[in-house]
């Protein structure tokens, strides 16, 4: 690959940190980015442990793209509940932007994102210390 067709690519590597007491099961829509592909080697696991982390990375398909996507997880053994979902979004032109969120109040996700064209996105999913049902009136 020449330095020029280098520069006109995008990647994006996540890392998902499982803070929790729970494993994760990949949700079987997460199966591909909405824009580029998989790096080879490193798509989603299909599952993250209690206390462990998973790894995943996309990047461009084609010269002068960028990648977008998104890879939600459940709890092992619900079915039926996403718990976080993690998107990203790396443009040939613009920022990138990253957004995590979490489908039960006893969870929290925290998003740091990072800038450039090969970029890392850092999303930790921990337990929430206080029911936010404690904070309503």
């Amino acid at each position: 690959m020449d330095r020029m067709s280098f520069s006109l690519n995008r990647s994006t590597m996540i890392v998902l940190l499982n803070r929790t007491n729970e494993e994760l099961c990949l949700d079987t829509n997460s199966r591909q980015p909405s824009k580029g592909i998989w790096t080879t080697d490193m798509c989603p696991p299909t599952s993250i442990l209690a206390g462990e982390s998973g790894l995943w990375q996309s990047k461009s398909s084609k010269l002068g793209r960028g990648t977008v996507g998104f890879v939600a997880y459940r709890i092992a053994g619900d079915p039926n509940q996403q718990v976080v979902v993690t998107s990203w979004q790396n443009p040939f032109f613009g920022y990138n932007t990253y957004q995590g969120s979490v489908a039960q109040e006893e969870f929290e996700v925290q998003v740091h994102g990072g800038s450039g064209t090969h970029a890392i996105g850092v999303f930790v999913l921990r337990m929430w210390p206080i029911p936010r049902s404690a904070f309503r009136s």
